[in-house]
């Protein structure tokens, strides 16, 4: 594993809180302006229809909405994932399962997704299962998710994006590597820690608004089950960006 991300991983190891009630207020209040947001999108399409029955067919009106419900959808996803494990970490259901194979069904659902964008995931997984302790749910819905739907979220049409889960000692990491649009380096102390979004704020490459809250988020639960979270994003001599996020947990005995 690249030396800089091993490094994040070691520090991020020694910052392991879940947020506190003014990080998840502030959290809320973002979520909360982005779904209204995502609302009236809807409706203001919702009423351009109704008064101009006539002027659009089916499928250009599916075009028109279908974007902000799919977004509407996941933050609604993002809002239950908070409300039933941050904000209540009884709810957390934890358990033995395989790595491997939670990331393999993750990958089913997002390579559709990147197939939209004629985006090709190359898929590098070991044999062995790879047995490790957490909330599986959360795992595969706010972690693994999330680190691939911004992948594909900041790449252009027709890139390719690696997907490698490895284990080295008693770690089991997965690395999703993507040549997007980077994270500027401004934002290095910040975009895995800080509540206020606003400041993260940008359009993907399809025009698809994001504030950095998936990785948030997946950084704060990556901590919860003993793992962590870290980026690396760079410029090659072709001033090409190669963004890498990488997501490690400890390998636990099969019993």
């Amino acid at each position: 594993m690249d030396e800089t991300i091993q490094e994040k991983l070691r520090d991020d190891n020694q910052r392991k809180t879940l947020a506190d009630s003014d990080t998840l207020s502030n959290m809320f209040r973002v979520f909360i302006h982005d779904l209204m947001n995502h609302i009236s999108v809807i409706n203001l399409n919702g009423d351009l229809i109704k008064t101009n029955p006539d002027k659009y067919s089916a499928p250009d009106l599916w075009n028109k909405i279908e974007p902000a419900i799919t977004l509407l959808e996941k933050e609604i996803s993002r809002v239950r994932l908070i409300n039933r494990q941050l904000l209540n970490p009884a709810g957390f259901k934890p358990g033995q399962f395989c790595f491997v194979a939670a990331t393999r069904s993750v990958l089913q659902v997002y390579n559709l997704r990147a197939q939209r964008k004629s985006i090709t995931i190359d898929v590098i997984l070991p044999e062995e299962s790879h047995c490790v302790y957490a909330d599986e749910f959360v795992v595969r819905q706010g972690i693994i998710s999330a680190i691939l739907d911004n992948a594909i979220k900041f790449s252009e049409k027709g890139t390719r994006i690696s997907v490698e889960v490895e284990k080295a000692d008693a770690i089991v990491s997965l690395s999703v590597q993507d040549n997007g649009i980077g994270i500027p380096d401004s934002w290095a102390n910040d975009l895995l820690h800080s509540a206020e979004r606003e400041q993260f704020r940008r359009r993907g490459t399809n025009g698809e608004i994001g504030i950095g809250f998936g990785l948030l988020i997946a950084h704060k639960l990556a901590n919860y089950f003993g793992g962590a979270l870290a980026y690396k994003s760079e410029l090659d001599d072709d001033e090409a960006h190669t963004s890498t996020v990488v997501f490690e947990l400890p390998v636990v005995a099969i019993y």
